[in-house]
């Protein structure tokens, strides 16, 4: 939208001093004091940012939204219910929970800086999300959310009927309880081009009684435990410039599941209770899976996207029936050791048999699997070491460890990880170098945090990981390897700049010519370099800007080719974010955006803020332009409604996409709208 109107006012792009003006103008019109603002979603950008593009409903959003709507008790919030928030270790959420036991109730969260680990810059992160004095609850709660979304621009799929559904996607999660003893709630969610408005759904209905640590689920469900090897659910952290955060897993033991990912989560039956000084949990599930069939009816592979539009699509719903039984009994005397053993078996109505057995060589195959582990933690007042080993009915094991160090101004964290070819476990999503990957794989992670003064941090990590095997695209054992520095420093009171440097190495397919003039497929090493430099201006309480510059450089070198030169390519992005609160019930954000990459391999990814509940990570590459608005309006006491328009033109296409999913023109633009009722 903003890149037509531009056009049509005669500029070939949006130039970046239009940008720099309405910065200088929102300085101007608030006069020269600076004081600090609450732009929270860029403070979640620390966390929610990772290079993988993608616009959708997400765990760890949805979780951060709903604990600013309902923000935890400090003098009420367990160990575990503190974990909830990625900034904080388990030994900073101990801490918090013995200072309270030590000190009485808690009448300020001023007084939480006394604790080592917490400086005026991590309160001010966490202090959304938490609450001294709560509002009475009322006996009876509802709450929903309804959101409208799509593409203004008609898919080839679209304009000839592939996709024979609605263009736009619905999404309603609906929720009431009981104070917080009692809850449950369900989910409705529609893709684009799909007929069906329950295309995917999910219910729930849970049960709690908090001084006895007992919690029951039934329907739709997701189980935490241990490290991630056993059971997990899709909230897992993607490693980012909170280079201490990701590493560890906390687990959340038994929750209900209200993501739209449909290949995630259980269904069925859970229940965990403390018995004595051990926890126990029993949980069985029985859940419906996509999955591509073959002639004989077996399964070749699993289906992930829950995209069901076309009728090749529409023949994998619910394709395979997976029944589950497990449990876990662990040990929870005190917060210095914990320890647990988790288990499950699982049996699948048909038979997984993935055809190509050289790629898939340590795939999982047959009916039946079990997966077995057992993790401990130690907490040693400033050290903590945790760990965990598992292996599934195919032989596999799997194994993590690692130690984290708090000290008033300064974390550190060393993870090691081991995971053979043929550990098979679909549930599992532990720490790795790609969030998801939990076989053939091993590495060492090494990241520290460095706070010298108040309003100045290092960051810093480095991650090597080798795969022994060849991967189902890489032919070859390969290994790689990617860092991170970063330096934030606050330049003057409300004005904070950010100066990063990332680089990774891995490996790549590359495309080069041979002797006979043949285009061939040769094993090359892909290194990238991104360095990104951004002024953050908190203005006022109702004024923010960002303004950010990054460029990247992809270089590849085929390998054993001495003749064959190395290929570069360069990109630049120029970014400019306002957040601006118009009135008490009115608040807005804006984004705009130029790039400009050599092909899509110096593509650059950038967050961008969204309706609660939404992640938007997107990658730009080619040349172009891009626009985002944003706004958020309270239109009663408990009602808030959202919409968000976002425009991207390019100046290298014609057409956007591929397949079916293509769509005409240089313009692609997409709006949402969103309503929300609190309790």
């Amino acid at each position: 939208m903003y890149a037509v109107g531009t056009r049509a006012l005669g500029f070939r792009r949006p130039q970046w001093a239009h940008l720099v003006t309405l910065m200088v103008l929102g300085v101007v019109f608030l006069g020269a004091e600076v004081r600090p603002a609450s732009a929270q979603v860029l403070t979640e950008e620390e966390v929610l940012e990772q290079e993988e593009e993608g616009s959708d409903s997400s765990v760890l959003a949805e979780l951060l939204a709903d604990l600013r709507a309902r923000p935890l008790d400090v003098n009420r919030a367990t160990v575990a219910d503190l974990l909830q928030l990625p900034w904080l270790t388990p030994v900073t959420a101990a801490r918090i929970v013995a200072f309270r036991r030590l000190r009485g109730r808690i009448q300020s969260l001023d007084e939480l800086l006394e604790l080592p680990g917490i400086d005026e810059d991590l309160l001010a992160t966490i202090a959304p999300y938490l609450v001294v004095v709560p509002p009475m609850p009322a006996p009876w709660w509802g709450e929903a959310r309804l959101r409208v979304s799509g593409r203004l621009e008609r898919s080839r799929g679209m304009e000839t009927g592939v996709y024979p559904g609605s263009p736009l996607k619905l999404y309603t999660r609906v929720k009431w309880g009981l104070g917080e003893y009692i809850i449950s709630g369900g989910l409705l969610e529609k893709d684009p081009g799909e007929r069906r408005l329950d295309d995917y759904t999910s219910l729930f209905a849970a049960a709690s009684l908090p001084q006895r640590a007992t919690n029951v689920v039934v329907g739709h469900y997701q189980a935490e435990a241990g490290q991630g090897l056993v059971l997990w659910s899709p909230y897992a952290h993607a490693k980012s410039s909170e280079t201490t955060v990701a590493p560890m897993r906390k687990a959340r033991g038994i929750r209900p599941y209200t993501s739209a990912t449909e290949y995630e989560g259980l269904r069925g039956l859970a229940a965990e209770t403390r018995l004595w000084r051990l926890d126990v949990t029993a949980l069985a599930s029985d859940m419906a899976l996509d999955a591509n069939l073959d002639e004989e009816g077996a399964v070749t592979s699993f289906y992930e996207t829950g995209l069901h539009r076309t009728a090749s699509e529409q023949a994998k719903r619910h394709a395979v029936r997976e029944k589950l039984i497990g449990g876990r009994v662990a040990y929870a005397g005190g917060q210095v050791f914990r320890g647990g053993v988790t288990f499950y078996a699982s049996h699948f109505d048909r038979s997984v048999q993935p055809p190509d057995s050289l790629r898939r060589r340590f795939a999982f195959r047959g009916k039946r699997n079990q997966v077995a582990g057992a993790d401990l933690t130690l907490n040693l007042a400033s050290v903590l070491f945790f760990g965990e080993v598992a292996r599934s009915f195919s032989g596999g094991i799997a194994a993590l460890g690692g130690m984290l160090v708090e000290l008033p101004r300064f974390k550190l964290i060393a993870h090691f990880r081991h995971f053979d070819p043929d550990f098979c476990n679909r549930l599992a999503r532990p720490f790795a170098s790609s969030t998801g990957v939990a076989n053939n794989e091993q590495g060492f992670y090494l990241g520290a945090q460095w706070r010298p003064r108040p309003g100045t941090r290092l960051a810093f990590y480095y991650d090597t990981s080798k795969r022994p095997w060849r991967t189902y695209t890489f032919p070859v054992p390969a290994s790689a390897e990617d860092g991170l520095v970063q330096v934030e420093h606050r330049l003057l009171r409300g004005v904070v700049g950010l100066c990063r440097l990332r680089w990774v190495r891995s490996p790549e397919l590359a495309s080069a010519i041979d002797a006979f003039s043949r285009e061939i497929a040769v094993v090359a090493v892909e290194n990238r370099l991104n360095a990104r430099v951004q002024v953050k201006l908190d203005a006022s309480p109702n004024f923010s800007l960002r303004t950010r510059v990054e460029r990247s450089r992809v270089v590849v070198q085929p390998q054993g080719l001495t003749t064959w030169p190395a290929t570069k390519s360069d990109g630049l992005l120029l970014a400019q974010d306002v957040v601006l609160r118009v009135a008490r019930r009115l608040h807005a954000q804006t984004g705009f955006v130029q790039f400009d990459t050599e092909g899509y391999d110096a593509r650059i990814y950038m967050f961008e803020a969204d309706l609660p509940g939404v992640l938007s990570n997107r990658a730009f590459a080619g040349r172009g332009t891009h626009f985002y608005l944003l706004v958020q309006a309270q239109l009663a006491r408990r009602v808030w409604l959202g919409a968000k328009l976002s425009s991207t033109y390019y100046d290298d296409r014609q057409a956007v996409g591929s397949g079916l999913d293509e769509t005409a023109g240089p313009l692609v633009r997409a709006a949402s709208v969103q309503l929300d009722v609190s309790p």
